[in-house]
């Protein structure tokens, strides 16, 4: 019976590893500046431009059917604290 439930669990821990949660696929870091262009629809990412103030980065976001980014500055959250880590 312990076999079982050891496989199981390993399984379940596995799968949880590999499929990505809603919030960890759509929000990502990138290195250029986002435009209308390329963020898809509904989704966010952080960008660094320099403009927020210390500890802060600006999140971009491109709602569906939208032609328009907004922008504001979140708490920056580094290595540790969090699944967003900096990417």
């Amino acid at each position: 019976m312990s076999r079982v439930a050891n496989a199981l669990s390993s399984a379940v821990i596995l799968l949880a590893s590999i499929i990505p949660d809603g919030v960890h696929a759509q929000r990502r870091r990138v290195f250029d500046k986002p435009t209308i262009t390329s963020v898809p629809d509904g989704t966010s990412v952080f960008y660094d431009d320099g403009k927020c103030p210390e500890g802060q980065i600006a999140k971009y976001h491109k709602r569906a059917r939208r032609e328009e980014l907004t922008r504001q500055c979140v708490p920056r959250r580094g290595k540790g604290q969090g699944r967003q880590g900096n990417r």
